[in-house]
């Protein structure tokens, strides 16, 4: 199978890391390109995968979704306080960090979900993962990282950060997560980081244990590389595979778009 679109890649730069070109693929690359990468660093950055109709189609449907999010914003109680989940067809949004929240696109009903479904399937990301795990992948869930910018509050106006997360994997054997941002995301605004051929490290029915996560620290962020997302460019990770997110830093909001597949 070969992977092909009629489009070639878009405004592609790698985030001033060179080493970036180890974990991608281009579009037109045989198919085991991809399931190479991800065997043997158990991720894969895939460039120009997704047209722009497609593109244009998820934008109409997300921008306004996450504009009437930011607007319900509570910096007080950190939350989307005025937001309808059963109206915008949302199943739930847990907090996972300080200014960090997910939201969860109810597979039924959301368009946003129905229009992630087709991204994914045009992007032929179903068939990279079938083809690595040797079984039948299919989308179980969509939905979106939202985390908020830098914000200064309270009496003593304390500047802090949307919290970003600690070292950790997705899943177990035969599961993985697509990560993709609508737009190129700064340094500033959090960082994705990823440690190469982790996922060889899981344990089946433990995984990585969080001592040792806790204790190697240092050897963890000298093995990782950096992915600073741009635009529609989206990263296939193994849910065994150790990665983890800086803090957002900046004056805007870091919105990261996720697929989870499992066969």
């Amino acid at each position: 199978v070969n992977i092909t679109s009629k489009f070639s890649v878009f405004d592609y730069f790698h985030s001033g890391t060179s080493s970036l070109s180890e974990y991608s693929v281009e579009v037109g690359n045989e198919i085991e390109k991809y399931t190479s990468k991800l065997s043997s660093y158990g991720c894969v950055i895939c460039e120009g995968l997704v047209e722009l109709i497609t593109k244009t189609n998820i934008q109409s449907s997300l921008a306004p979704f996450i504009k009437n999010l930011i607007h319900s914003y509570d910096i007080t109680d950190d939350s989307f306080g005025d937001i309808d989940k059963e109206l915008l067809n949302i199943t739930r949004m847990p907090r996972i960090g300080n200014g960090k929240h997910n939201v969860h696109f109810d597979p039924q009903f959301s368009n946003q979900h129905f229009q992630l479904q087709l991204l994914a399937e045009k992007a032929n990301f179903h068939k990279i993962l079938s083809k690595y795990m040797d079984k039948e992948c299919t989308l179980r869930e969509t939905g979106i990282s939202i985390t908020r910018p830098i914000m200064t509050f309270g009496a003593n106006a304390l500047s802090v950060a949307g919290e970003g997360m600690e070292w950790h994997s997705d899943g177990s054997k035969g599961e993985a997560t697509v990560l993709m941002s609508m737009k190129d995301i700064s340094p500033s605004m959090g960082c994705l980081h990823v440690v190469p051929s982790s996922h060889l490290d899981y344990i089946d029915g433990v995984g990585h244990e969080e001592e040792t996560l806790a204790a190697n620290k240092l050897l963890l962020n000298e093995k990782k590389f950096d992915y600073a997302y741009r635009a529609f460019q989206p990263i296939l990770i193994d849910a065994r595979t150790l990665h983890s997110v800086s803090n957002n830093c900046s004056d805007d909001w870091r919105v990261v778009i996720w697929f989870i597949f499992d066969c």
